[in-house]
């Protein structure tokens, strides 16, 4: 660019926008420091409102959500380029921001130390030399000159290293924070899951025990509820269960029945239990003593326990153990106590019958007595042994359950213990209390 007279508008502009050549920008730097005309005409060329956008452009640049000076902005304040205006702005934005201030001291300590480096090598050369009147990197201080490239080159790197440095250190640290965080927020998330799955599997079953589930019709009414097992079970006007959906499907069935009539299926076998009287002419005559169990009912155990009342007077008592075609198969001798159980396990499927002989004053007397219905029981068979040791295991809890499978077993006095527990729990049921005295004419 020749030298002119004076500098254009335009060259001001492009000057103060750091548009110039290394040489065009020189050779206006020279001029304006001896010309007082072009001087002033610079410095009119920005009002305090330009000032303002033109550092308001500068914190544009580097983001706004940091509104922190840019690197050209920063060399310019540091060189002394900027007109008095646009340094005050700048003076006030440093008083607020601790990190512009830092970057503007970084790129002063470089820029010294440029200079001092320079000085160095001059005087080793040839001598000292005189001192810049500015530590500008971008004025000419004596004859000597700073190359504008390598002196921005080395500004930019030490600058953008600085920040680079610090913006990677204030990174790390907000992240291991933010790990921290996220770990602690996981654990506690991991914690709260696991009461949210106790939660809705509560909710899920209640819901499913009100017919309130997808498959609930609208117009469904719960006719029977029952507080079992830590649940609640219940039976909705379309014979729908609720609350006992693990149940083997052949179990609901048995429950919902028991539900729905208001009494337990009983084996029919347990009436061929009872057996028949004969009818005897003449005046009846009460017993003297009775058989207390087992009396027409199933037994689990294969060696049950026989119990009968006391004779007064009686020396003894023997009992006898047949099976339908009256063969002796076990004799308990001539005891003395009113219970008896047998040495040898009896087969299990088998129906028995059973009577006592007490011998009273050299006398006699046997019960059941002629033409009295006979004594008999049987033992449980092994399959359905094995089913109720396993229902006792998967649903100790359940009243209802066990009650209605005992039952369906023909266990009438285990039947009859569940249901007096159900009772307890549900004391205002009267499905609870009907499922019980349903038994009372299997029980002797």
């Amino acid at each position: 660019m020749d030298k002119p007279s004076h500098i254009s508008n335009r060259d001001i502009d492009l000057h103060r926008k750091n548009k110039l050549t290394g040489i065009e920008a020189l050779a206006v730097d020279d001029h304006v420091a001896a010309c007082p005309l072009c001087r002033e005409k610079m410095a009119d060329r920005q009002t305090v409102q330009a000032a303002y956008q033109f550092v308001e452009h500068g914190l544009d640049e580097a983001g706004a959500s940091d509104r922190c000076l840019d690197y050209q902005l920063t060399a310019d304040y540091v060189d002394d380029l900027l007109s008095s205006t646009e340094r005050a702005v700048i003076d006030s934005h440093l008083q607020d921001c601790s990190r512009c201030a830092a970057a503007v001291a970084d790129i002063a300590e470089v820029k010294q130390s440029l200079m001092l480096e320079m000085e160095s090598g001059r005087e080793a050369e040839s001598g000292p030399v005189i001192a810049p009147q500015s530590p500008s990197l971008f004025h000419k201080a004596s004859s000597h000159w700073i190359p504008l490239s390598l002196a921005a080159s080395l500004m930019l790197i030490g600058g953008a290293a600085w920040l680079w440095i610090n913006g990677v250190r204030t990174k790390v640290g907000e992240l291991s924070a933010e790990v921290g965080r996220l770990r602690a927020q996981n654990e506690e998330l991991q914690q709260l899951s696991k009461t949210y799955d106790s939660v809705i599997s509560q909710l899920r079953s209640e819901l499913d025990a009100l017919g309130a589930d997808g498959g609930a019709g609208h117009g469904s009414v719960t006719v029977v509820s029952l507080k079992d097992g830590g649940g609640l079970v219940t039976l909705d006007n379309e014979n729908r269960l609720f609350g006992l959906e693990a149940l083997p499907a052949s179990y609901q069935s048995a429950v919902r029945e028991a539900l729905r009539v208001g009494r337990v299926a009983a084996p029919s076998y347990l009436s061929s239990l009872a057996g028949k009287g004969e009818m005897l002419m003449g005046p009846t005559v009460p017993p003297a003593f009775s058989l207390i169990t087992p009396l027409g009912v199933v037994v689990e155990s294969d060696r049950p326990a026989f119990q009968w009342t006391k004779l007064d007077g009686a020396g003894g008592y023997t009992v006898t153990i047949f099976d339908r075609r009256l063969r002796e198969l076990s004799n308990s001798g001539i005891i003395s106590a009113t219970q008896w159980t047998p040495p040898r396990a009896l087969r299990r499927g088998i129906v028995y019958g059973w009577q006592v002989r007490a011998v009273k004053d050299g006398s006699e007397t046997r019960i059941p007595a002629p033409g009295e219905p006979e004594a008999k029981f049987l033992v449980l068979d092994q399959a359905k042994m094995d089913e109720m040791t396993q229902a006792r295991r998967d649903y100790a809890g359940s009243h209802l359950v066990l009650g209605t499978l005992y039952a369906r077993a023909g266990l009438m006095e285990s039947a009859a213990e569940e249901f007096r527990s159900l009772l307890r729990a549900n004391p205002e049921s009267r499905a609870a209390r009907r499922l019980l005295d349903s038994l009372s004419a299997y029980r002797k």
